[in-house]
């Protein structure tokens, strides 16, 4: 692999003596020619707010935390290639990201940032916190994860799917002492650090390198288990854990083992559809999680597994691991497809955003001549530009357009209206139009009317001032 610190700006540097500097603000430039796994310490970037960049279309970049001071700089990814974080902790809260064209993995771990620039790509696998998240470029981008944006959603252009209902479990791990760590595993902790294909505590021990499992560890899974039929079915949970399991599926227990020494085999039967899945394990000191095997099936050294069908053996070999296989076909963090998502405000200024078939709510909505796959529920105030009227780019809705108690239309600059001679077309809806046409703001003198059931417009503008009628 190749570093190229391509640049480096001092800001400022004041040097005194028994007092600390300020540290250089640039950029550190990575290439990878490979599958590169490195530190933040590898790359210098610890105790620093460089902006890491990472090049290429041949590579992939496996980043973990270092172990000097935090890297509080954001990261921009461009030229196809993909990053993968690989422990918590990698970015500071609030910290910047910018993905040119490529993809994130974010390795199931929960991430805070600033602002969120996407263009190309992929981004998956975590619980994802934004103040603003834009959308550029004409190509599309994809967000198979969970999203929380607290400021602004805006898309400028291509098309932005959103699939917030992501295949795996939600899970976290709990470091205790020798004083409360039953209290903490009897309270049933429910955690949404990060996400994982399947109960990854449950096949790793603390022998693995970089394991979880520390002395007085409390690990808990959370989401769904899918039954793909339309009918009811049955599988068979087996489970062999150092110190204890518990399995709840759909409200009731399952398995609830205290020792090493339990095997214990129990036939669940799944509704059709999603069942509500709860695992909680814990450790105390010692050979903790799945006894032996490095990330490897081994007879009698498994953790949690099972079997579709009504096996209800005490063979191992005849089970498989508890682990979607990334399409959310066994389990998913949510009892829908997709879930979890929430945003504050949507600006499409063109191009598409899907929701993937579901109610999205929004506070302020606004949606000039673009496609919003989906329903959309507004909350808040619907933006309406005068220049969308005008050129006559209504917003497409493919689902429904819902209005909540609370929703107001404005028209920004509306004077530019005056004149308007009939209605102009803002909204076509593909499903149903719920709810009472929203209000104008305090001030403003249009109105909307409901052409047809699937059609909303603005009405013509009424001028200003009064009428002098002489007989």
């Amino acid at each position: 692999m190749k570093i190229v610190c391509a640049e480096r700006r001092f800001i400022f540097a004041l040097v005194l003596l028994g007092l600390p500097f300020a540290a250089a603000s640039g950029e550190v430039v990575v290439r990878p020619s490979g599958i590169e796994s490195l530190t933040t310490s590898d790359l210098g970037l610890d105790g620093t707010d460089d902006t890491l960049v990472v090049k290429g279309g041949i590579g992939s970049l496996r980043l973990s935390a270092g172990s000097g001071l935090p890297w509080t700089g954001g990261m921009r990814v461009e030229g196809n290639c993909k990053v993968e974080i690989r422990t918590p902790g990698v970015f500071a809260q609030g910290a910047g990201l910018e993905v040119v064209s490529g993809e994130m993995d974010f390795g199931g771990f929960g991430v805070s940032f600033g602002d969120v620039v996407v263009g190309r790509g992929r981004m998956r696998n975590a619980w994802i916190t934004a103040q603003d998240f834009t959308k550029t470029d004409v190509g599309d981008f994809s967000v198979d994860a969970g999203l929380k944006v607290e400021g602004i959603l805006r898309i400028e252009d291509g098309r932005l799917n959103l699939r917030p209902s992501i295949a795996g479990l939600r899970g976290g791990v709990r470091y205790c002492t020798s004083g409360n760590w039953m209290s903490v595993y009897n309270q049933s902790p429910v955690f949404s650090d990060f996400v994982e294909a399947g109960p990854m505590m449950a096949y790793e021990n603390n022998l693995v390198p970089d394991s979880r499992w520390k002395d007085y560890t409390v690990a808990a899974y959370s989401g769904c288990l899918w039954n793909p039929s339309s009918d009811s079915a049955t599988c068979t949970l087996f489970a062999h854990l150092n110190d204890q399991i518990h399995v709840v599926v759909n409200g009731k227990t399952v398995i609830a083992s205290t020792s090493r020494s339990d095997y214990t085999t129990s036939v669940v039967n799944l509704n059709p559809g999603p069942n509500d899945l709860y695992v909680k394990m814990g450790g105390k000191t010692g050979d903790l999680g799945a006894i032996g095997g490095l990330f490897t099936w081994k007879t009698n050294c498994f953790g949690l597994v099972f079997a579709q069908g009504r096996v209800d053996d005490s063979d191992p070999s005849k089970y498989v691991r508890m682990v979607d296989p990334g399409d959310g076909s066994l389990l998913t963090t949510a009892c829908c497809r997709p879930g979890l998502s929430t945003y504050s405000d949507l600006a499409v200024d063109g191009g598409t955003v899907d929701f993937g078939g579901q109610d999205r709510g929004f506070g302020g909505f606004q949606c000039a001549g673009c496609v919003a796959g989906g329903n959309v529920r507004i909350d808040g105030v619907w933006r309406i530009p005068a220049a969308q009227v005008l050129a006559g780019t209504p917003a497409v809705i493919e689902g429904d357009l819902v209005f909540g108690a609370s929703a107001t239309f404005d028209i920004s600059d509306e004077k530019a209206l005056k004149g308007l001679s009939e209605n102009r077309v803002v909204a076509e809806v593909g499903g149903r139009i719920v709810g009472s046409l929203p209000k104008a703001v305090p001030g403003r003198r249009l109105k909307l009317v409901k052409v047809d059931e699937h059609t909303i417009a603005v009405s013509r503008y009424g001028g200003w001032g009064c009428v002098l009628i002489i007989r």
